[in-house]
């Protein structure tokens, strides 16, 4: 979660030019960035959230040309500093929403596994009650295995789109392989103008 805020921080810090510095010697930059940051105290200059930089990563290189009208002191590297920095704290925000979303099984785990230890005072339980606990016990580890092995399905080898992984960040959801590639199939039936119909069942996504 640390990790996830420096990382925010960090992006924010780009956006905004803050980490820009001109040299002694060049006056006119100096006054550039003088300007630019007196405007920003101002309100005459705008200043980026990290909301604002997810809403340009919801559009394919919206980052790279939208940063330069706002910030006319960035340049190409604090764009690509800015976009890996993004990428990073979503990811970190979608493990640490993975990881969450865990607590809940391992909890019932752990109360399931409390409930089957043996006690020496207890009155010896019925097996079909041993059956009943230990078929509960085996359904929330493998829920909690489920949870923890989760994977990022936004990624295509080295290549990712990053409207997924912004729709994961900002929804609280993890999008499932299956999804992925429905959606990647109707934008490629979309660019190459051939219609398409797509069926899911029950439980595969839809609503998300």
């Amino acid at each position: 979660y640390q990790a996830m805020r420096q990382a925010i921080h960090t992006v924010v810090e780009l956006v905004n030019g803050m980490r820009a510095s001109a040299s002694a010697e060049d006056h006119e930059a100096q006054v550039v960035q003088a300007t630019f940051r007196l405007g920003q105290l101002g309100g005459s200059e705008a200043i980026l959230s990290f909301k604002d930089v997810l809403h340009f990563m919801l559009v394919r290189d919206g980052l790279k040309m939208a940063l330069p009208h706002v910030n006319p002191l960035a340049e190409t590297k604090d764009v690509v500093m800015a976009s890996a920095a993004a990428t990073l704290a979503m990811l970190l925000g979608a493990r640490t929403v993975a990881c969450r979303r865990c607590i809940t099984p391992l909890r019932r785990l752990r109360d399931l596994l409390q409930q089957a230890r043996p006690k020496a005072s207890a009155v010896p339980m019925l097996a079909s009650s041993d059956e009943r606990i230990s078929s509960s016990v085996l359904e929330a580890a493998d829920q909690t295995a489920t949870e923890l092995a989760t994977e990022q399905s936004c990624f295509n080898g080295t290549e990712f789109d990053p409207r997924y992984l912004c729709f994961e960040f900002i929804s609280r959801l993890v999008l499932r392989e299956k999804q992925v590639k429905m959606v990647r199939q109707m934008c490629s039936s979309i660019k190459a103008g051939e219609p398409l119909v797509q069926q899911m069942l029950m439980g595969e996504g839809k609503t998300t």
